[in-house]
């Protein structure tokens, strides 16, 4: 099976920006905040590789930053609810969705890095199983 991680990052980056939010995968310093932030994903291999079907489950792991608490969590809420729409549905080019959930949600991450300004992000992570038609 072919590693279905780039078409899945390009499916929630499509509902991600049609849902109004910038989404970025390695932010540059002078990028604006708001932004949500592509971590690592992770693909298992298992749950569908049968004789007859051929499929991987991935977990995509997001962070949402802005310079405001409220901001971060109601963007956080807001990309969530993009990707995990069903009548939207999360449209992942060469593969067919089996299902996509949240999995995770973390605590909150508060950046000092830069001295005039903090960053309030807001992890959470999606787990999405596909198979191939």
């Amino acid at each position: 099976m072919t590693d279905p991680r780039k078409a899945i990052q390009d499916a929630i980056y499509d509902v991600l920006t049609t849902a109004g939010l910038t989404a970025l995968v390695d932010p540059a310093e002078t990028d604006a905040v708001p932004y949500t932030v592509f971590g690592g994903g992770t693909m298992i291999n298992g749950p569908l590789e049968t004789k007859t079907t051929d499929g991987a489950e991935v977990t995509h792991t997001l962070v949402s930053w802005a310079e405001d608490v409220h901001t971060a969590q109601a963007n956080a809420s807001t990309g969530l609810d993009a990707i995990t729409d069903r009548d939207a549905g999360l449209s992942v080019t060469g593969y067919s969705l089996v299902m996509c959930r949240h999995d995770f949600s973390g605590d909150l991450l508060r950046d000092t890095t830069e001295p005039d300004k903090i960053l309030y992000g807001v992890p959470y992570r999606v787990r999405i199983v596909v198979q191939h038609p």
